[in-house]
């Protein structure tokens, strides 16, 4: 998967012209400062900053970078090597070459984007977007307004759990030309089900007015469209796109390989997978060792609220959220009692 970073490519291109448009250095010149327009440019080959160092110019490492804690850097920071900033330190923007350590509590204002690997350690905060074109990890409360990489993962991606699809007791539900008189349904199977309130809205797509519990695993072969809230048993596999006009909640240890889509809250349960791109108007919360994938491009991942990842959620993709996406601790599961809206 490539990862596009746009938003950096301008610095980084301004940055090579720099690099070529600067005199030789002269013997034992170790740090060089020179004018461009109205900038400062100090360029240095490597650089070990203490703690409570301050620039308000803008930086340029050939090599690697080190900050001590608390040091602040106004205008952007790049490094062509391995870059670490020490905790508590706050910056304006920064382009690594490669590596990208971000100390507890750092803040960059606007983005941060790295070649190599970024670790993002607790109480990190980026105000645009972090980027990498290897990983994103994310220490607990560490997040950004918007996410890319080929693999973000909170915490530790080993506390994933395998997945556990209940195949003997999938309850398949097929299109409307398929299936025209789902009776297993109002046999039990969905909490509170009406057949009165299902309505085909073409040959592959369902129309439920109302809200819809499935207490037994399912097997959705059809695209389906939920007025109210739509939940999922543990175990469930969800072939085609779900929109609810509530909240989607699926069941842990789910597969689901359509786009889920809520006009509410969206929660996946832990060890669950999905490869379709999700999208919450409210709150989007991704379970632990909750996996995001699919073959040849990215899943993207969207939040008009808060976006929360708890450890060992994995997504190989896009994230953006409106207030931050971070990573949060496990959160106790909610009780299974669903408030059903009754048209």
């Amino acid at each position: 998967m490539e990862v596009s970073c746009d938003f950096s490519l301008p610095f980084r291109e301004q940055v090579s012209r720099w690099l070529g448009q600067m005199p030789p250095a002269r013997p034992g010149e170790r740090v060089r400062v020179f004018a461009t327009g109205r900038s400062r440019i100090v360029v240095a080959d490597e650089l070990d900053c203490p703690e409570g160092f301050t620039l308000g110019d803008v930086l340029v490492v050939r090599g690697d970078l080190r900050c001590g804690a608390r040091s602040h850097f106004s205008g952007p920071v790049f490094a062509g090597g391995i870059c670490e900033i020490g905790k508590q330190s706050r910056l304006m923007a920064l382009a690594a070459g490669q590596r990208l350590v971000l100390g507890t509590g750092v803040q960059v204002s606007d983005w941060a984007d790295a070649e190599g690997a970024v670790d993002a350690r607790p109480g990190v905060s980026i105000g645009g977007a972090l980027a990498s074109r290897t990983s994103i990890q994310l220490g607990e409360g560490a997040g950004a307004a918007a996410l890319f990489a080929p693999g973000i993962v909170s915490g530790s991606p080993q506390t994933a759990t395998p997945l556990e699809v209940a195949g003997t007791k999938l309850v398949a539900w097929e299109p409307p030309h398929k299936n025209p008189h789902p009776e297993e349904l109002a046999g039990g199977l969905a909490y509170g089900f009406k057949p009165a309130k299902l309505t085909a809205l073409g040959a592959d797509t369902w129309l439920y007015d109302g809200s819809l519990q499935f207490t037994s695993p399912v097997l959705l072969r059809t695209k389906l469209v939920v007025r109210g809230s739509f939940r999922c048993a543990a175990g469930s596999l969800l072939d085609d796109d779900v929109k609810a006009g509530g909240d989607i909640t699926i069941g842990t240890g789910s597969m689901v390989h359509g786009h889920l889509t809520a006009k509410g809250n969206l929660t996946l349960g832990a060890g669950s997978y999905f490869a379709g791109d999700l999208r919450a108007e409210l709150t989007l919360r991704l379970r632990t060792g909750v996996r995001g994938f699919r073959q040849g491009s990215p899943v993207q991942v969207t939040c008009a609220g808060r976006l929360m990842m708890e450890p060992g959620a994995l997504v190989r993709g896009y994230i953006k959220s409106a207030q931050m996406a971070r990573a949060c601790a496990a959160e106790a599961p909610a009780g299974l009692d669903l408030l059903l809206a009754e048209a």
